[in-house]
């Protein structure tokens, strides 16, 4: 009888077991939800859909003499998850976005490539537009990359504690240009677009579905050294850069440079 009481025990044991990880699972697939930002009929059908896209952004206009950004941010998904630390977070996905700093709060930005007009300065005009406030939220703080080989990294659970008590928005900036660089003579950079903003102290998360940015273009334009000139290079720009088209058709109009 003992051995039957125990055998019995042992079973429904196993079986509650069973529909927790059950429970568990269902949890998890069901965990991930869209969070939409902007209405469906704006979504579907609005004046920019037939402009051309960066990454997140809609090019509202490019031209020799600029470019003008808007954030393109139809919904996000959020997903809750336990991190090594024991506490819940909430992870956000977004289409074609990068990341910002490991430690510090996991939100998604976005990377735009573009030419610059050689001999020319940037000028940045930002129109962030109203934002959307989600409260109680806790973002997750962005972990190493996994290794190489697909292991996960050795490194512990990292999390920067002084951003984390501050309040203030993360990042604080909407809004960031890379030091020019030059590719075979010809200026180039990076234009990061930061739509989400955290508030880790007051634990909200700010979204900017209508950030928008001008990128203006200012000084006298000058083209590149004869010997500098690569066909390839130019066509590689062409199909990387936002604005590739424009700014090497205005190049070409300024001419050649010795050396």
């Amino acid at each position: 009888m003992k051995n039957m009481n125990l055998k019995t025990t042992l079973i429904a044991v196993v079986g509650i077991a069973s529909t927790i990880l059950l429970i568990s699972s269902a949890h998890a697939e069901n965990n991930r939800r869209w969070v939409q930002l902007r209405p469906l009929d704006e979504s579907a059908d609005n004046s920019n859909k037939d402009k051309p896209e960066g990454k997140g952004a809609t090019i509202l206009d490019s031209s020799a003499d600029g470019i003008t950004l808007r954030v393109s941010l139809p919904g996000m998904y959020l997903e809750n998850q336990i991190m090594d630390d024991g506490l819940i977070y909430t992870t956000i996905t977004a289409p074609d976005s990068g990341m910002l700093e490991i430690s510090k709060p996991n939100l998604p930005v976005f990377g735009n490539f573009i030419l610059i007009p050689n001999g020319t300065k940037i000028k940045l005009e930002i129109d962030p537009g109203k934002p959307l406030a989600y409260d109680n939220i806790d973002i997750s703080p962005l972990q190493p990359p996994p290794l190489a080989d697909g292991k996960e990294s050795k490194q512990k659970f990292v999390k920067h504690a002084e951003t984390y008590s501050r309040d203030a928005d993360y990042p604080d900036s909407f809004v960031v240009v890379d030091p020019p660089a030059k590719i075979r003579g010809q200026e180039c950079t990076f234009v990061w677009l930061f739509p989400y903003r955290y508030n880790p102290k007051q634990r909200i998360l700010s979204v900017y579905p209508d950030l928008t940015v001008r990128v203006s273009f200012s000084g006298k334009h000058q083209g590149i050294p004869r010997r500098l000139k690569n066909k390839q290079t130019d066509e590689t720009m062409r199909r990387m850069a936002i604005n590739g088209e424009v700014i090497l058709k205005d190049r070409e109009k300024q001419g050649e440079t010795g050396g």
